[in-house]
Order: C-alpha cells, then sequence, then structure tokens
C-alpha cells in the first residue's frame, strides 16, 4: 500500500529567456515528462508537449561575443501534498521533436553549467589555505557558496585556472567532495555522514522491490521523489536493509502522460550500519 501523499501528479516550468521573454507552464494541463541524472551535477531532460513557436524561442540561448547566455528554468514537482524544487538551472540544450500531431520541445537543464563550463579564473595563491581559495574562486567565478565543509584545510601553492577543474582539483587536494543543490555549491568531506534524515522510505511510502548489495553500497528503487540528490540522507526501513543511508548518484523518470514515476539510487551506509538479516 503506498501513502495517500504520493498520489496525484502535479508539475510547474518557468522558462527566464535569456532573450526577455518568460513562460510558465504547468501540469494540468501542460504535459511533462523528465528523466534526472545526478551525481555532482542534476541534469534534466525535460519533454514539454505541444509548445507554441514563441515557447521555442524562449529557450535559445542569447550569443555574447564567444560566450553563450542561456535560458534558465525552475522546474518544481512531485505529488500533490509532497512537491518542492526539483532544479533552478540552465537549458544548456533543447531540440523540437515531431510525433504524429504533436510537438514535443526537449530541454536539457543543469545547474549552472554555463558558468561551469565557460568561466577561467586565472589566478595563482601562494601559501593559502584551501577553504579561503575556494571561496575567492567561487567568488571570481561567480557561484554563490553553499555549506563549505573540507576534510583538509591546510596552506597551498596552488595555480587556479578553468572553475571547473579548480574546484575538481581543490576537492581531490582536501579530500572532498562537491555538489550542486538549488543552485548553490557545496563542499564536504568524502565520508562525511552527518545530514539529519529527512526521508522515511519503506514500502508504505514509495519503497520498490528490495534494496540489492552491490560493491559500494545499496541500490534502492522507489517512486520519484524530488528530494533525492546526492548526499541527501535516507532513512530506509526493509526487510534487509534497516537504517541511513547517503545518496552517492541517482536516475529517474516522473512523467504526467503516462504512468512513470520511479527513481533508482546508489547508496552508501555508515560503517556501523548493519545489514538487517531476513528470519
Amino acid at each position: 500500500m503506498i501513502a495517500i501523499n504520493l498520489f496525484r501528479r502535479v508539475m510547474s516550468l518557468e522558462i527566464l529567456s535569456a532573450n526577455g521573454l518568460a513562460k510558465q507552464f504547468t501540469y494540468p494541463p501542460f504535459g511533462m515528462e523528465l528523466e534526472v541524472d545526478f551525481e555532482s551535477q542534476t541534469i534534466i531532460k525535460l519533454k514539454l508537449y505541444n509548445p507554441t513557436e514563441e515557447t521555442i524561442k524562449a529557450v535559445e540561448p542569447k550569443k555574447l561575443l564567444k560566450k553563450k547566455i542561456f535560458s534558465k528554468a525552475i522546474l518544481t514537482g512531485g505529488y500533490e501534498n509532497d512537491q518542492g524544487l526539483i532544479i533552478s538551472g540552465e537549458i544548456f540544450d533543447f531540440k523540437v521533436e515531431r510525433q504524429d500531431t504533436e510537438v514535443i520541445l526537449n530541454l536539457s537543464i543543469s545547474d549552472k553549467i554555463g558558468t561551469w563550463l565557460n568561466t577561467y579564473i586565472m589566478k595563482s595563491y601562494r601559501k593559502t589555505p584551501a577553504q579561503i581559495i575556494i571561496m575567492d574562486v567561487l567568488r571570481i567565478g561567480n557561484i554563490i557558496p553553499g555549506k563549505i565543509v573540507l576534510a583538509k584545510n591546510f596552506p597551498l601553492n596552488f595555480y587556479a585556472d578553468s572553475l571547473k577543474k579548480s574546484i575538481e582539483d581543490l576537492c581531490r587536494l582536501t579530500g572532498s567532495e562537491f555538489y550542486f543543490s538549488d543552485g548553490v555549491l557545496n563542499m564536504q568531506p568524502v565520508d562525511l555522514f552527518s545530514k539529519a534524515s529527512v526521508i522515511h522510505l519503506d514500502h508504505t511510502s514509495g519503497l520498490i522491490g528490495t534494496p540489492e548489495k552491490i560493491p559500494m553500497g545499496w541500490k534502492i528503487k522507489s517512486l520519484y521523489r524530488y528530494q533525492f540528490k546526492k548526499n541527501t540522507i535516507v532513512s530506509v526501513d526493509s526487510r534487509n536493509l534497516g537504517g541511513q543511508v547517503k545518496i552517492l548518484k541517482g536516475k529517474g523518470k516522473f512523467s504526467t502522460v503516462s504512468e512513470d514515476s520511479y527513481s533508482e539510487l546508489e547508496v552508501m551506509a555508515p560503517v556501523n550500519l548493519k545489514a538487517v538479516v531476513p528470519v
């Protein structure tokens, strides 16, 4: 039996065009379908059914010198009594598809991807604490810092090249990992497991089947939940796994035009979490 708050799907898309147009769509009545893939960055593939030509123009990027300014998208969704922000990001690609009498606008959306891929820092640091370097790199790169907690914070001699490479290198040097969440960049120790649980998952709240043991931890399938993102802590209650786990990566699908609604997660349990032995 599934909890009542996982019924009656809802979805809303707001497009803030790089060319000055603004559009908003909600289901009902507009049909939408998303596929999500997330690890360090969340990437959403969204289908919007039967848009107008004006809407198609609204998602086009604006060219400024050698750079592209991407249109922004704010996507919310879930269920009537359990809905929230799925992503606030940039539309970095789009394609128009025609099937019989229907027109489908395919959008690719991700957090800050234009800034992430196109920004160069080009600055040297000498004997500077890693956390200070990170905050300065994010400031220059126009990325909003979220919670920045490093496994190791020590003075570095460091040259910041591109924004993307700089953050990846600083993570490697400090034993940390980064991830985007709701448009801000967070960093934490790779093995940090201290966030309070916000999602309970069992067979009455969306868990599908039985968790499967894999080399890195566990694979879990459930109904789609908008809250599922990298490093989210989930409290699982099943016959072979009980306790809190941390999401390492995942993918899912959520549709208002078909029955599809699922999330597939790879999760890691803390060292002291024991698998439940079936009796």
